[in-house]
């Protein structure tokens, strides 16, 4: 019974997996974090303020849009006036 206990444990120490290592930047020890990003707070709808508005009405509340308070300090976009001009 013993040797049972002996050779079961070798074995789930073996099989155990090594620890993650995330990818490296060529030529450095830094972790290449390039990939996909996704917003997880109301900057995935809007980056200012913004009130809730519904989705359409097919899809009920799914496509909808959440009250926010925005990301931006101020609440006000750094743009000068001359990029405000599209002609």
């Amino acid at each position: 019974m013993l040797n049972l206990r002996v050779l079961i444990s070798i074995f789930f120490l073996a099989v155990q997996a090594a620890a993650y290592k995330a990818p490296r930047l060529k030529g450095s020890t830094h972790p290449d974090l390039n990939g996909l990003w996704q917003a997880v707070n109301e900057g995935n709808w809007d980056i200012q303020a913004h009130a809730a508005q519904p989705g359409p009405p097919q899809f009920g509340a799914l496509l909808a849009v959440p009250a926010g308070a925005g990301i931006v300090e101020g609440n006000e976009l750094p743009y000068h006036k001359s990029g405000e001009s599209n002609g």
